[in-house]
């Protein structure tokens, strides 16, 4: 899976883009530039152009998809809760502490995430509450596909229609009724965790 537009316009609203090495806190070992690129390859005096930085930007999402597709087969990521979990794991580099591995529910993800809102020093940043917020509400957010499967019901359906739905094959074949089942599941889940 990779991040789309909206989830890369969230991580460069929160990152900003500085065209000059910096360093965030006098004490990071490395300097940072662009759209929040850290690391050794960032010289204290160098300077880039905004293309440099898209570029830069569009390089290191890929280290941070990498890391949450490994838990794509765990928890099927719809498009708006992977993008928040990329804006996540681009900002704090793993997902690992926020799914303990892969031991919470979404609910406790979406929850946890708010947590992660401190400097090294233990400091309350209104920044970092800000983007958890954001990317809370977008991970909780259902995707235009999850919507569409509503289509096929009227508002007074109940949970016993959708079961039969189901069951009778209304829903696609194969991936797509597969698909289909867990967008239906997830949007259960997703008012229970706003409820």
């Amino acid at each position: 899976m990779k991040v789309s537009e909206n989830g890369l316009n969230l991580i460069k609203q929160f990152e900003g883009c500085v065209l000059h090495a910096y360093k965030c806190v006098p004490s990071e070992e490395y300097f940072t530039i662009g759209y929040g690129h850290y690391g050794a390859d960032v010289r204290a005096d160098q300077t880039i152009s905004q293309e440099t930085a898209e570029s830069m930007l569009k390089d290191d999402i890929i280290r941070y998809e990498t890391l949450v597709n490994i838990y794509q087969s765990r928890y099927s990521f719809n498009q708006n809760e992977y993008d928040a979990m990329v804006s996540f794991c681009y900002n704090i580099g793993t997902l690992n502490q926020l799914t303990q591995n892969g031991k919470r529910t979404k609910r406790e993800i979406a929850d946890a995430m708010l947590f992660y809102v401190h400097d090294s020093d233990g400091n309350v940043l209104e920044g970092l509450v800000n983007r958890r917020r954001a990317e809370r509400e977008l991970f909780l957010t259902s995707c235009e596909s999850d919507i569409n499967i509503w289509d096929n019901f009227s508002g007074t359906s109940t949970i016993n229609d959708i079961v039969k739905s189901i069951l009778a094959g209304d829903l696609g074949n194969d991936n797509e009724r597969k698909e289909n089942i867990y967008n239906i599941i997830q949007h259960f889940v997703n008012i229970a965790v706003r409820g």
